[in-house]
């Protein structure tokens, strides 16, 4: 669906407003950063972490109502630049909403294995106001990626996602990203 003109200068404006807001937080020194884990459930098996060795259950999770709350109370810091990890957070199948409901008022960014991530998924997520997206891949090698990570494949499906990511970006300033563990 192609946006209006109108629509465009509206989400423009709404952005840069955002930004200039975030800059002046940062300049008045009030918090700019929150890391959120919306969840701990991984899919992966890495050296580096332990959630996958006691894996916890959906059900421990905040739900989008109990996540509607949180967003309330983080309203007063807005905008925040606000990190939303796991575990693997593209396990939440309601991704999509908590993007949308944290997008309004602050800068939604990603981290993920893109172990997970579809064409649909990432059109969703970038529809909803996701700016920057994080995928982990730790080593140029294959295999030793797949080692680290515990899983067979998850290189491949890292790269996958990353270019899925990067040909679907609606403009420059929503960033793709590699991390990794050094």
């Amino acid at each position: 669906m192609e946006s209006s003109l109108l629509e465009i200068l509206e989400r423009e404006a709404r952005t840069a407003a955002k930004g200039a807001k975030l800059l002046a937080g940062m300049v008045r020194e009030r918090p700019f950063l929150c890391n959120w884990q919306i969840t701990y459930r991984c899919n992966l098996k890495c050296d580096i972490c332990s959630f996958w060795r006691d894996p916890p259950s959906a059900r421990e999770e905040l739900d989008l109502d109990g996540v509607r709350a949180v967003a309330e109370r983080l309203k007063p810091f807005a905008p925040l630049m606000l990190s939303m990890a796991g575990g693997e957070p593209l396990l939440r199948r309601d991704l999509p909403e908590i993007a949308r409901l944290l997008a309004r008022d602050h800068w939604f960014s990603l981290i993920t294995n893109g172990w997970f991530l579809t064409r649909d998924l990432a059109e969703r997520l970038y529809d909803a106001g996701l700016q920057d997206i994080h995928v982990s891949l730790d080593y140029a090698d294959p295999d030793r990626h797949d080692e680290q990570r515990g899983v067979k494949g998850s290189f491949a499906r890292a790269v996958t996602a990353l270019e899925l990511l990067r040909d679907l970006r609606p403009d420059r300033r929503h960033r793709v990203h590699i991390m990794a563990v050094l």
